[in-house]
């Protein structure tokens, strides 16, 4: 929560490059500071775990777990066909 407060206290006076930086700097900042949870920092143990991490799985086997969306139109009555059907948008 005090990553957010520092940047709302920016109050929309950001443009994107900028806020990335700024994203970038609080993130360096904390990952280099003692978490007040486990009383580490975490860089060192991140530096000291990343051996240890294995690459993410073939893509066959990640697909059936990936979102897919699908745009759709949305008429005046608030109804879109969806797989040959007509609904209602109410309930999304």
């Amino acid at each position: 929560m005090k990553i957010l407060d520092e940047i709302r206290a920016y109050n929309g006076k950001l443009n994107y490059r900028e806020l990335v930086e700024l994203v970038t700097r609080i993130n360096n900042r904390v990952n280099a500071q003692v978490n007040q949870g486990t009383g580490r920092i975490p860089m060192m143990y991140f530096n000291r775990e990343k051996a240890f991490l294995n690459s993410l799985p073939t893509d066959t086997i990640r697909k059936p777990y990936q979102i897919t969306t699908n745009t759709v139109k949305v008429n005046h009555s608030s109804m879109f066909y969806y797989k040959g059907c007509l609904m209602t948008s109410y309930f999304f």
